[in-house]
């Protein structure tokens, strides 16, 4: 019997069994397909955390993308399953957000395939009608941060979430803090919507848990200016929230890992 075991003292030593939860995960949805391929890119520079040293990561993201591009359908969305053809605006903005970052990372990505994606979910929310439900409102604010992440930022769609910027919830008023600065938007105000108050009773979204909504905050305490202590704090809360050295589910494990 070959037992191995890693001691460190940073975050990096802490997120093996996220690792294996994600890369395991028996199923292939759009969200467990892009979040399977999450490791593979948020641990690019430290492929000791990967299987056999991250020397398969190439043929891992190849086939991560093949399966997702499976799910693309007629109109260019992506659907939840292969072989469906009616489009899911969440998994569409989950998997262009996850294209957005392979692309920055030199992946090749299908640039028509991209394209396609990118058209339908900026057609998309301006179908929205006047009072859009938590749900729509969630999936808006993700495409926002994948529409800026892959440098296509919408400022129609960023203007009109911080005009309604009263109905997120804590984690959605992260997703669009993240795709204000992303695109360029000023700090200032992306951090005035982080300091709000939390709304009573806030509904938690696709997927969502506690990990996940934390990871989030975190991230946007970051890249939005936040303060040192803020930052550690939440970055020390995020490890709390493991359970049996994971986060639980596979949003909460791929958003805690990145």
């Amino acid at each position: 019997t070959e037992v191995t075991v890693r001691v460190g003292n940073g975050a990096w030593a802490m997120v093996g069994e996220g690792v294996a939860h994600l890369l395991h995960y028996p199923y292939g949805c759009a969200e467990q397909t892009v979040s399977s391929l999450v490791p593979w890119l948020a641990l690019k520079g430290q492929p000791a955390l990967l299987p056999e040293g991250g020397r398969d990561a190439a043929r891992a993201i190849a086939a991560g993308l093949a399966r997702l591009w499976g799910m693309q359908t007629a109109s260019g969305g992506l659907s939840y399953w292969p072989g469906e053809r009616q489009p899911q605006r969440w998994a569409s903005a989950y998997g262009a957000w996850a294209l957005a970052v392979a692309t920055r990372q030199g992946v090749d990505v299908d640039a028509g395939r991209l394209a396609r994606l990118h058209a339908w979910r900026s057609d998309e929310w301006r179908k929205d009608g006047p009072d859009p439900t938590p749900e729509v409102l969630h999936a808006r604010c993700l495409t926002a941060l994948a529409l800026a992440e892959a440098g296509k930022g919408d400022a129609g769609l960023n203007e009109a979430l911080a005009a309604s910027v009263d109905r997120l919830t804590r984690e959605d008023r992260c997703l669009l803090a993240l795709a204000w600065v992303t695109s360029g938007g000023p700090r200032e105000e992306a951090g005035r919507w982080l300091g709000l108050p939390r709304r009573a009773r806030e509904p938690r979204g696709w997927f969502g848990n506690e990990g996940r909504e934390v990871a989030l905050e975190l991230l946007a305490l970051e890249r939005c200016g936040g303060s040192t202590a803020d930052v550690a704090g939440k970055g020390a809360r995020l490890l709390e929230q493991r359970a049996r050295g994971h986060w639980g589910t596979t949003q909460g494990n791929a958003w805690a890992l990145w």
